[in-house]
């Protein structure tokens, strides 16, 4: 077996990941959590309206999710279970300790122990087929040098495009230049040299994308920023979501992205910094700090803030007024938020917080079946060759689904297995 990796090291965007999904897993049953398999099914497939999903793939990425968990913790992993946001039920995340970075080296270091070989800044070019269509090699640059490594079989796993401008065009019409992107600017590698070789790819493509986020490497206030007890508004004053919607921040960021500029504002006032600070101590200098780097602005009016954001201070003064008015009355008339949220902005300093629209990485191009074997425009498998990970499509919805959490990764570490797995099941050619 060998591995090309075009980096210099291995895990690409898996390495930067915190947890996996899983269902029916032995940390879940530990822990006595009940997470049934179809019921999970169904929701993700609500989630997708049956629409963009092979519901075979979902099937076997769910059935093999459990086993995929017992055979890590088997080398050694253990497993925090997490609850994404407050209102998930079952939790499905498994964080490995020491997160993805840990999970690859152990898997990495298996792989040598067995005798595994791994050609690290070395780029795949082209996938060739025989003239029946079989597999028979990878052309690839070696130290400089263009070689052809000899196979019958492949498996792509070159993760997304997220650095691919012309691919994130083509596939995302909110895509604009210099959206900010918290993954490697992977180029979608995979994709172009399955096309090439006769691979069927999707016209659909999922981007992981979130928000608001304060920054793209660090979320030192991201536990309250999204709470459902501050007011967004974006750079016209205007508030534009139930704020309550931002715990669950893959859908909270398609709102973001048709506001001006795709930024927002979270609002708070000094009574709500004050309640955030029973179980944040120090908050108030962390903001303090923040406003020094330009990402907080903190004012004794609205004015002041307005001014700041670039709204008008008529604009903004009216949002903060209405808003008011719902919070005296205890109904939200305009987004019909839970009253338990609703708390006025009426005491100085206030405060606003930037919320960038970040991606993450994409999911989706390449055509395969529940086997993970790579389909043509026919929709017959190629001889050999097999993909997993997000490069790959018929696994996700428009929307990365939250009720499946970490499922970018969970399903990078169980495709992949399935993908070996069957590979190493097709009879030796020659």
């Amino acid at each position: 077996v060998v591995v090309v990796e075009k980096r210099q090291s291995l895990g690409g965007n898996s390495a930067l990941a915190g947890g996996l999904f899983a269902c029916e897993s032995p940390v879940q049953a530990r822990e006595r959590v009940v997470a049934d398999r179809d019921l999970l099914f169904k929701r993700a497939m609500d989630w997708a309206h049956w629409g963009g999903i092979d519901p075979g793939i979902l099937r076997a990425f769910l059935n093999k999710s459990s086993d995929t968990i017992r055979w890590l913790e088997k080398k050694g992993l253990e497993f925090d279970l997490i609850r994404l946001y407050p209102d998930q039920n079952p939790p499905v995340q498994h964080n490995p300790k020491g997160n993805g970075a840990r999970l690859i080296q152990v898997l990495a270091r298996e792989c040598r122990a067995l005798g595994v070989s791994f050609f690290l800044q070395c780029s795949a070019r082209k996938i060739l087929r025989g003239e029946k269509g079989n597999l028979i090699g990878v052309q690839i640059m070696k130290e400089g040098k263009e070689t052809v490594i000899r196979t019958d079989r492949v498996i792509i796993a070159t993760g997304g495009f997220g650095g691919n401008c012309e691919l994130l065009k083509k596939y995302f019409s909110y895509y604009y230049d210099g959206m900010p992107s918290s993954g490697l600017p992977l180029m979608g590698d995979g994709l172009l040299m399955a096309s090439e070789a006769g691979a069927d790819i999707a016209d659909f493509a999922t981007m992981i994308k979130e928000g608001p986020r304060l920054d793209l490497h660090t979320w030192p206030l991201m536990t309250f920023e999204r709470d459902p007890l501050t007011v967004w508004v974006n750079k016209e004053g205007k508030r534009f979501i139930d704020e309550a919607v931002g715990y669950h921040v893959f859908e909270s960021v398609n709102a973001m992205l048709r506001q001006p500029e795709r930024i927002s504002y979270a609002l708070l006032d000094s009574t709500i910094r004050i309640t955030f600070e029973e179980k944040m101590p120090g908050l108030k200098s962390d903001l303090e700090k923040e406003a020094d780097k330009g990402r907080v602005k903190i004012a004794d009016s609205w004015d002041g803030i307005a001014e700041w954001i670039g709204a008008k201070p008529e604009a903004l003064k009216e949002t903060v007024m209405q808003y008011n008015a719902f919070c005296d009355k205890g109904y939200d008339e305009r987004f019909a938020k839970e009253r338990r949220y609703l708390h006025p902005l009426s005491r100085p300093p206030y405060y606003a917080i930037r919320g960038l629209s970040v991606l993450l990485d994409t999911i989706g191009g390449i055509r395969i079946n529940d086997r993970m074997e790579v389909l043509d425009i026919t929709g017959e498998p190629i001889p050999g060759l097999f993909a997993a990970g997000v490069t790959t499509s018929g696994w996700e919805s428009e929307t990365y689904c939250s009720t499946l959490s970490a499922s970018a990764f969970g399903f990078a570490i169980n495709s992949g297995r399935m993908a070996g797995e069957n590979a190493m099941k097709l009879p030796i050619i020659g």
